[in-house]
């Protein structure tokens, strides 16, 4: 977007410069004339009048030629300035896209650690209790073994 921006200012600039001389190619055209004019109401010579006003219709000529090229260069910056500002305006929707996607994984992201704490739990409850009655187990056994060493004992002391 920077380099968008960049491009726009540069081209902007570019603009006004190729204004700038459209405008100066104006004033000059509008002083010939002037000067043609006065020529033709003053007492020059003919020839020298005639020499004088190819040689400005030809400086205008080619003034026209630079003012149509011109006007070329500025149509063809206009075109790439609109097409940067729709490349802009595509580059913000993408952006706000991205920006909806990364929301919603954050979401799912987070049912997805809800959920794995959920199963966490249970089979950490399911293991407390599978442990507990090993051990509720283990113990009973050993307390019959004593108890069944006990009589054992009892029973030859008898």
């Amino acid at each position: 977007k920077i380099l968008a921006d960049k491009r726009l200012l540069e081209n902007a600039q570019q603009v006004k410069i190729i204004e700038k001389q459209i405008e100066y190619t104006y004033r000059l055209i509008e002083h010939k004339r002037k000067i043609i004019g006065r020529w033709q109401n003053d007492n020059i010579q003919k020839i020298y009048k005639d020499d004088q006003i190819k040689m400005l219709e030809q400086e205008n000529m080619d003034m026209e030629k630079k003012m149509i090229d011109w006007l070329k260069v500025n149509q063809r910056l206009l075109r790439i300035f609109e097409a940067m500002k729709d490349r802009e305006v595509e580059m913000i929707y993408a952006a706000e896209r991205c920006k909806q996607r990364n929301i919603q994984a954050r979401e799912e992201c987070s049912k997805m650690q809800t959920y794995i704490l959920t199963i966490s739990k249970t089979l950490d409850e399911v293991f407390i209790t599978n442990t507990s009655s090993s051990s509720i187990t283990l113990h009973s056994e050993e307390n019959e073994s004593k108890q069944s060493v006990n009589m054992t004992t009892k029973k030859k002391s008898i």
